[in-house]
């Protein structure tokens, strides 16, 4: 089962040189021999085979931009056929106080199976409205298949409120992304 993971994740991620397939661009997933590369795609190998193996735990990428979180994230978890979340567009959701984005609150902390919070700690909402309901989704999806990126580092997060990277460090594996721009190389 290994091999198999290893295969499909291989056949997921960014090559500066797609090959087509079937009529549209497939991507592969390039350490370019960069061991900080080779170690997030070791850790999307291991999230995708844990999941399938029903363990459930959390992975968080953090770190510089541009270094392919976000992309190798969603990867995974359209492979998994979870829902990608940027957490800046459910903030700005969120402050047109529509009723059903509420609602949407507890589907994105209850349902969703695995799913991928993007950009945490972006923007104006980090340390207010938002964070209280970045920390409550935390809580209750806890238990449950959790991607997280963000740029910040740990440090950052903890800056912001220590609450944040205590509970990214205790509900699973972190991964530090601090390497060169994936389209500078």
């Amino acid at each position: 089962m290994e091999a198999e993971t290893k295969a499909r994740l291989t056949s997921a991620s960014p090559t500066s040189t797609p090959q087509p397939q079937g009529g549209s661009r497939a991507i592969k997933w390039n350490t370019l021999g960069d061991p900080v590369l080779r170690k997030m795609q070791q850790a999307a190998q291991e999230f995708m085979a844990d999941y399938r193996a029903g363990t459930l735990r959390w992975l968080t990428y953090y770190g510089s931009s541009g270094t392919g979180k976000t992309f190798l994230s969603s990867q995974v978890i359209q492979r998994l056929g979870g829902r990608v979340q940027s957490w800046p567009r459910f903030m700005a959701k969120m402050r047109t106080g529509d009723f059903r984005v509420y609602e949407s609150v507890d589907n994105l902390a209850t349902f969703i199976r695995p799913l991928l919070l993007d950009e945490i700690g972006v923007g104006n909402d980090a340390k207010t409205f938002g964070l209280d309901l970045l920390l409550q989704v935390f809580d209750m999806r806890r238990s449950l298949p959790t991607i997280v990126t963000t740029n910040l580092t740990m440090a950052g997060l903890a800056d912001i409120d220590a609450r944040l990277a205590s509970r990214l460090m205790r509900y699973g594996k972190v991964i530090e992304c601090n390497t060169t721009d994936y389209s500078l190389r």
